[in-house]
């Protein structure tokens, strides 16, 4: 499959097209969506969303989420990319979450850190919802995610910002504090895509207000910047 290789989200779509039908594979599915998201704009996202493969491609992650394929990172990679394309609305994802959010838990939040900080930005609009709320209390996933931040590279800290971000963001000033730290290590913007870049430079204005926020809304050189075709 060509989808790591493909350098625009037209170029993942087509890949699409001619699999979906001759060898669907979830792991594939979710990391396909997942990669016309991150090589889109916010305009683009819309325009793709309503393209027949890309729908295709959506109904199918959500019917088989929990099917023949129960590995969580994979799961919530299909989650994230299903939000980020405007597929699939927070609460929809509720009952996923819940029972991702328990398995990780259970092994002892084990997981790589990437799925904790997916975890976390997807359930940060539900955070405050029954039972669920206990995962995001400051000593369950905030206090993992914490003590591995050495860990985090940059998408997983435009997902934390993201997550914090506005008055409905999940606030937890140690992690907060840890992420801007690590914001601030040499070369962290690599895997980040222009829309990113702007994303973070936004939540960072209303975390920080200024500082860090004026250095990230200027990006890395243009040579480093992904393609977000």
């Amino acid at each position: 499959m060509q989808i790591g290789v493909a350098r625009s989200a037209t170029a993942v779509v087509q890949v699409v097209r001619q699999n979906i039908s001759s060898c669907w594979d979830l792991r594939w599915g979710a990391e396909a969506l997942y990669q016309v998201a991150k090589r889109s704009t916010a305009r683009t996202r819309q325009e793709w969303a309503e393209d027949k493969a890309v729908v295709k491609l959506a109904d199918k992650l959500k019917e088989e989420v929990w099917g023949v394929c129960c590995e969580i990172d994979i799961i919530l990679l299909a989650l994230e990319a299903l939000r980020r394309m405007a597929l699939q609305e927070p609460e929809d994802q509720m009952t996923n979450l819940e029972r991702a959010a328990s398995t990780i838990a259970a092994n002892k939040w084990r997981n790589p850190v990437k799925s904790l900080a997916r975890l976390f930005w997807l359930g940060a609009p539900l955070s405050k919802e029954g039972s669920f709320k206990d995962h995001f209390d400051s000593k369950a996933l905030p206090a993992q995610i914490r003590s591995r931040q050495h860990e985090l590279d940059g998408p997983d800290l435009a997902l934390l910002l993201a997550a914090m971000k506005g008055p409905k963001g999940l606030k937890d000033s140690a992690l907060q504090s840890k992420v801007v730290l690590r914001l601030k290590e040499k070369n962290i913007h690599r895997g980040l895509s222009a829309t990113d870049l702007v994303e973070m430079a936004e939540a960072l204005e209303v975390i920080s207000r200024g500082g860090l926020a004026a250095t990230w809304a200027r990006g890395p050189p243009p040579s480093r910047r992904a393609d977000a075709r």
